[in-house]
């Protein structure tokens, strides 16, 4: 984090019920890419998430506020109107999804290389997906 930007760790921390667990301070000191080498938890009852999808697109930066909102009223079709992915990792949007399968709870997290390159602040957060929300993504959106 940098200039006041959430990256993707940022913003799962920033979430009250989702802590980490890093591995080792050597491989804390050496992570690179973000979760590489921790655990993320819920902090409430200690259930492992994990990153089950993510996916880039070269959207316009335009495009993000709006599939952010979209996503917050969990109308996950929104995704579908950015086009094809990129498919490798890179591409100007990056949108992931984190599960707790033990509890029935999903993450969605975003973060876009605009905001990182001029270090601000989106406001975005985690979503965070219960029920009938979490069993569609849990189904479409998977590795």
């Amino acid at each position: 984090m940098s200039n006041g930007y959430l990256n993707i760790e940022a913003q799962l921390l920033s979430h009250p019920n989702i802590t980490r667990q890093v591995l080792g301070r050597f491989w804390a000191a050496t992570t690179m890419s973000g979760d590489a080498f921790s655990t993320w938890k819920l902090r409430d009852t200690g259930t492992h998430l994990e990153r089950v999808w993510s996916s880039h697109w070269d959207t316009p930066p335009m495009d993000h506020f709006w599939l952010y909102n979209q996503l917050l009223q969990h109308n996950f079709n929104a995704l579908y109107q950015l086009g094809p992915n990129t498919g490798w990792n890179f591409g100007e949007l990056y949108v992931a999804l984190y599960a707790a399968f033990d509890d029935g709870v999903a993450y969605l997290v975003m973060t876009t290389r605009t905001g990182k390159n001029i270090g601000v602040d989106t406001g975005w957060r985690p979503i965070e997906l219960r029920g009938a929300s979490y069993h569609f993504a849990i189904t479409n959106f998977h590795y």
